[in-house]
């Protein structure tokens, strides 16, 4: 019964759009670090930071595919389409550590020890700040060492780490989910493509046959 209200499509949309959200920021401080320190430009750090801006584009394409496929029940109310809501569901328990695992990459040992602001305070440390702690041309330290540690938050701290684990099992064992989601595919989805290739050739043969 509970599938036939619909009301299951209503808060999956909505974690849709928070994971969404959640993801895009956590791809925008991978691109922030990737560009403060100038590794934009190695051919393998713009890969990552491809495969990471693609994995928020499906996230927002399946999101439109689910406002605009929606259907209206017997009580009159839109019901987003609940197949790509379930493909967001599946994707971002991937994605979303896929992300940080590429900050934690990225920023590799420049994540750690970073001064703080007193430090920068401190006349006597903060001529060695300036000049071991800058960014690429036109980074300053400061600059630098704040998103650097913004991303140490995300990627480090325990804070990160509750987010990335709550991440994974929000919507439950992905392994299960996926199951689950195969299983209700092949029953309520016919593979009529395939059937109609592999039905081609008899059909061929009996039209020769009655010719």
């Amino acid at each position: 019964m509970y599938p036939m209200t619909g009301i299951a499509e209503q808060p999956a949309h909505q974690s849709g759009v928070r994971g969404y959200i959640k993801l895009a920021f956590a791809v925008e401080v991978a691109c922030k670090v990737a560009d403060s320190i100038g590794v934009d430009g190695f051919l393998h750090v713009q890969r990552d930071l491809g495969e990471l801006i693609q994995s928020v584009e499906v996230i927002r394409s399946l999101l439109r595919v689910a406002e605009y496929e929606y259907t209206i029940n017997e009580y009159g109310e839109a019901r987003p389409n609940p197949d790509a809501l379930e493909t967001i569901r599946g994707f971002l328990p991937e994605m979303y550590p896929r992300a940080i695992e590429v900050i934690q990459t990225i920023g590799a040992g420049g994540l750690l020890m970073s001064p703080t602001g007193v430090d920068f305070d401190n006349p006597e440390l903060r001529v060695d700040i300036d000049k071991y702690y800058g960014g690429r041309s036109g980074v300053s330290a400061e600059e630098r060492v704040r998103v650097f540690k913004l991303a140490w938050d995300l990627c480090g701290e325990a804070f990160g780490q509750r987010l990335l684990q709550y991440e994974r099992y929000y919507k439950g064992d992905p392994v299960r989910k996926r199951a689950i989601f195969y299983n209700k595919y092949k029953k309520n989805k016919n593979f009529s493509m395939v059937d109609e290739v592999l039905n081609k050739p008899m059909q061929v043969a009996v039209n020769a046959v009655n010719k």
